[in-house]
């Protein structure tokens, strides 16, 4: 046997040689989140004001996308980059109070979009894969509400993050889940996906699962929150 015949088989079946994914991979996804809002808000000297009854927020379609880059470096962490474009709109029901204003019937505005940035280790990564890591969300939103001033939405926010994920071997198809989660006080931000998948031979794919944010906040200064935001999403992926 020739000597480089004999060190491709060697090569190909150690670990880090097994595939080209071991040494580099790229994943991207892009697709459509049908999210419903409910729950309530209010400023600390307002009566609480119900998302759906008193702002007629019901649920819309938002963007959502991502990117993530592995590598096989044991000490680096593999890096990934989420957006998520998540607004509702409605209209205001009279008599109610909003940063110290009584609003008159108008329109309603809620923007909770974000971008994560989330850096993780692949703790396993075979048939069966879990990612443990940590994510600064950065909020760039507000409560717009007409005849009140907006209240910006917009500090980074540190969340825990891991992610499950099972491939049913040799078929392509796979089912998973991840969470963004931080708890403080009274306050805190959870973030629940559950999903499943099917990658084909060409490394494009498509993905369906539901989402579920919930964003706690009790700041006797400023804005109170208990809004539950969830929905299916579909997203078309790809693996490189």
């Amino acid at each position: 046997m020739k000597k480089s015949t004999l060190c491709a088989i060697t090569l190909a079946a150690l670990p880090g040689f097994a595939s080209a994914d071991t040494l580099f991979g790229l994943y991207a996804g892009v697709g459509s989140w049908q999210s419903e809002f409910s729950g309530n808000l209010n400023t600390s000297a307002d009566s609480t004001i119900d998302l759906e009854g008193d702002l007629g927020f019901d649920n819309d379609a938002n963007n959502i996308m991502w990117v993530a880059i592995e590598h096989p470096i044991p000490v680096v962490p593999n890096i990934k980059l989420k957006s998520t474009s998540l607004e509702v709109s409605g209209d205001i029901a009279t008599g109610i109070i909003f940063n110290g204003v009584s609003l008159s019937a108008g329109s309603s505005d809620l923007n909770l979009s974000h971008t994560d940035a989330t850096v993780y280790y692949e703790i396993l990564d075979n048939w069966i894969s879990i990612d443990l890591g940590f994510t600064v969300r950065i909020f760039d939103g507000e409560v717009s509400l007409a005849g009140a001033d907006p209240l910006p939405i917009d500090a980074p926010l540190p969340l825990g993050y891991a992610m499950a994920k099972f491939e049913l071997p040799f078929s392509g198809f796979y089912g998973g889940a991840e969470i963004n989660a931080i708890g403080f006080g009274d306050s805190g931000v959870t973030d629940i996906t559950v999903k499943i998948g099917y990658e084909s031979a060409f490394r494009v794919g498509a993905e369906l699962g539901y989402r579920t944010l919930n964003i706690t906040l009790e700041d006797e200064d400023d804005l109170n929150t208990n809004i539950d935001v969830g929905g299916i999403y579909f997203a078309a992926t790809l693996h490189i």
